[in-house]
C-alpha cells in the first residue's frame, strides 16, 4: 500500500460529527409524519443567529480572523505566508429548508373535478438549446390541451431562469486528484439544482463537492442523512483540495 501524498489531509472524523451534531440541535423539530428528528433553521430566524454564533465560536477557536459583512455574512481568515496572493475560497450556507410539507388530515377522495388548480412544472438540462427547445414543447403541449378541453383556461408564467454555470476544470482536476490520493471512488455528475457556488463561478474559478446520501440521495426532508463515514470523506478531499489549491504559485 502506497504512502499518502504529504499535502494529503485527513481530519478528525469523531470531532467532525460531534460538530454537525451539534450544529444539528439548533432549530432541531421532531417530525410527526416521519418519527425522526429534522432541522428548521430558516435564514434571518433567531435558530439561524444562533447557529451563526455557534460556527463562529468555532472559527475563533480554530484561530480564524473573524469579520462579519452588512449582509450577515461570516467571514473565517487564516493567513497564508503571502499576503498579497488571492485568496482560496470555501463556504456554504449554514441555515436550512423549512420543515417538510404538509398532511391532509382526510384520507383522498375519488372523482372530484376541481374548479382551479396549480401545478409548478421545473426544466432541467445542461445544454441551453435543448432547454430552450423544451420550452417550447412544453407552451406547445399546453396550448394544444387548452384547445382539446372545452372549459380549461389556461395561464402560465415564469418564476426563474438560470443557465447552465460550467464550474473550473482546473479546480474540478484537483478534487478528483485528492479523492484518488484517499483511495475514494467517486463521479462526476451535473446537478440540477440550484446553488452558492454557480454565483461564485461568475467571479472566480470554482467546483463542488457532494457527499453521498443515504435512501437514494433524498434531501430537503427529515430522512435526509450521510453517513458519519461519507461526511469524513467529503471533509478529507476538502481539506486536501484547499490545501493544494492554496499551495500553487
Amino acid at each position: 500500500m502506497t504512502s499518502p501524498a504529504p499535502d494529503t489531509i485527513t481530519v478528525d472524523r469523531d470531532r467532525l460529527w460531534r460538530s454537525l451534531m451539534d450544529l444539528a440541535e439548533i432549530g432541531a423539530y421532531d417530525d410527526e409524519r416521519t418519527g425522526l428528528r429534522g432541522v428548521d433553521r430558516l435564514a434571518l430566524t433567531d435558530a439561524d443567529a444562533a447557529g451563526r454564533r455557534q460556527v463562529i465560536t468555532w472559527m475563533e477557536q480554530a484561530g480564524l480572523a473573524v469579520r462579519i459583512d452588512r449582509m450577515g455574512n461570516v467571514y473565517g481568515r487564516r493567513e497564508g505566508t503571502d499576503p498579497t496572493a488571492a485568496p482560496v475560497l470555501t463556504g456554504s450556507h449554514i441555515d436550512s429548508v423549512a420543515t417538510a410539507g404538509h398532511l391532509t388530515v382526510h384520507p383522498d377522495l375519488t372523482n372530484i373535478v376541481p374548479a382551479r388548480a396549480e401545478l409548478t412544472v421545473d426544466l432541467r438540462n445542461p445544454d441551453d438549446a435543448q432547454m430552450a427547445r423544451a420550452e417550447e414543447a412544453l407552451a406547445a403541449f399546453l396550448r394544444d390541451l387548452e384547445k382539446s378541453r372545452p372549459g380549461l383556461s389556461l395561464t402560465t408564467r415564469r418564476m426563474a431562469k438560470t443557465a447552465y454555470v460550467p464550474f473550473d476544470e482546473e479546480v474540478r482536476k484537483v478534487i478528483a486528484q485528492a479523492a484518488d490520493d484517499h483511495g475514494l471512488a467517486y463521479l462526476s455528475l451535473l446537478s440540477g439544482a440550484g446553488h452558492d457556488a454557480q454565483e461564485i463561478a461568475a467571479l472566480c474559478p470554482a467546483a463542488m463537492i457532494f457527499v453521498r446520501g443515504e435512501y437514494d440521495g433524498i434531501s430537503h426532508n427529515p430522512r435526509e442523512y450521510s453517513t458519519p463515514e461519507a461526511c469524513a470523506h467529503g471533509v478529507d478531499v476538502l481539506a486536501t483540495t484547499l490545501l493544494r489549491l492554496a499551495g500553487q504559485d
